[in-house]
């Protein structure tokens, strides 16, 4: 099971070599935290009136190989335990009637305050569902965003450079 690095505690009033090690795998470790940046670049069809885990196929940055392109691609598994920065939006493509909604889920619960409503797009507009919170994960948590559409059929998330969809998970604290 991965640790944050433990702050050495100083007994003596010296600082052994160990200690020293300590400290710097620490600050090592908070200058860098966990992080993930993960869109997606193919649409994906979503059934009205289905509430749906977004998959991810590309990651622009994956620090500690918690999210895996194939293997349950929605998903991103902590690493390390502790408080994390979850944000996240949906792109959907145009479509002028029902609602979109996005939300967060933990191991497929939906977490509590997270769920954001938009109105559909019309023209050549998509529509964006972004929601974001933190939360605490213990180490094999796993967190994914989810998506909702009514248009009364289906309807393809968007996938252009500026509606894309995408996650970012980053670890900010014990």
């Amino acid at each position: 099971m991965a640790v944050v690095p433990p702050l050495p505690q100083v007994v003596s009033g010296v600082w052994t070599s160990s200690q020293l090690s300590q400290l710097e795998a620490l600050i090592a470790f908070l200058a860098a935290p966990p992080i993930a940046r993960l869109r997606q670049t193919t649409p994906q069809t979503l059934t009205t009136g289905v509430l749906t885990a977004v998959t991810f196929t590309t990651e622009d940055d994956d620090s500690v190989n918690g999210h895996d392109n194939s293997t349950n691609p929605s998903r991103y598994t902590a690493v390390y335990p502790g408080r994390y920065l979850l944000l996240g939006q949906v792109g959907f493509m145009s479509n002028a009637t029902g609602v979109r909604i996005c939300v967060w889920r933990v191991n497929g619960t939906s977490i509590n305050g997270t769920q954001v409503q938009t109105v559909p797009a019309t023209g050549q507009d998509t529509a964006m569902a972004a929601c974001g919170t933190e939360w605490y994960l213990n180490v094999g948590d796993y967190v994914e965003l989810w998506a909702f559409q009514s248009s009364g059929g289906n309807l393809n998330t968007a996938s252009g450079p500026e509606d894309v969809c995408s996650m970012t998970v980053k670890w900010v604290s014990n």
